[in-house]
């Protein structure tokens, strides 16, 4: 029997995000879509890490330089703990230009910023609370990269029809692992 692994190809995943890219430039209320994919790919989020709850608040603040140059995100994550997340090059370019093509602010976030890091998509300054619709969204270019895949390689996409948003995180560590 064999094994389900639970990440994206680098095919599967070069589709999902370019196909967000493609609609980014048709419509720049996609690019939201863009760094939600870019958090729980190039940071590992999980999605509770995205949305705001009794505990914890994502915000742009939440992202910071160290002494060295070095970019980190923090966060509180499964069972309450907090941890820090080193920000890559690629991240950082997605966080920059999602602040300055989708939210319009600086490039990068000011020391204690309290713009919300996903906020609704109505009302960018007011944090979003419910996983539900960034569960949907993932599966909706889940779904769509599928269907584009399926025409050149119907495994990678009945693979990719299977896959959840946590196969995003699993993919981001498998790829950092790599390198």
């Amino acid at each position: 029997k064999q094994t389900v692994v639970r990440r994206l190809s680098n095919k599967q995943w070069q589709t999902v995000i370019d196909l967000a890219k493609q609609k980014a430039k048709d419509n720049v209320k996609e690019e939201r879509s863009v760094f939600i994919l870019s958090c729980l790919y190039g940071m590992y989020l999980r999605i509770s890490e995205l949305t705001a709850s009794k505990r914890w608040t994502p915000t742009m603040g939440d992202f910071f330089k160290d002494s060295d140059g070095n970019w980190w995100f923090k966060t509180v994550g499964k069972g309450n703990k907090a941890r820090q997340i080193a920000v890559s090059p690629a991240m950082l370019q997605a966080l920059k230009h999602y602040r300055k093509t989708y939210l319009s602010l600086t490039v990068l976030p000011k020391l204690n910023e309290q713009t919300p890091l996903i906020g609704h998509v109505r009302n960018p300054n007011r944090a979003i609370t419910n996983e539900r619709p960034i569960r949907n969204l993932v599966q909706a270019y889940f779904d769509a990269a599928a269907d584009l895949l399926y025409k050149i390689d119907p495994e990678e996409a009945e693979n990719l029809y299977s896959a959840t948003v946590h196969w995003l995180r699993h993919t981001g560590i498998s790829e950092d692992v790599k390198v």
